[in-house]
């Protein structure tokens, strides 16, 4: 059973760290925060460095590069 749920564009849906969202999908249920699911361009670019730097210290450290797969 799936159920659909719409969230109003209402900033108030945005800036309550403990408003949670059910989602329930094939009767398991999963819980997300609704910040969560917003993904700022910031966060993501600072993400992207902390991996990249992470793995330029690997390298130069023990010469070889985790491969994603």
């Amino acid at each position: 059973m799936f159920k659909k749920f719409v969230l109003s564009p209402s900033p108030a849906n945005f800036i309550k760290p403990e408003r949670i969202t059910e989602v329930i999908v094939s009767g398991m249920e999963a819980y997300f925060h609704i910040l969560s699911l917003i993904v700022k361009p910031v966060n993501l670019g600072l993400t992207l460095l902390v991996l990249m730097l992470s793995e330029i210290e690997r390298w130069l450290t023990n010469g070889t590069v985790a491969s994603i797969s």
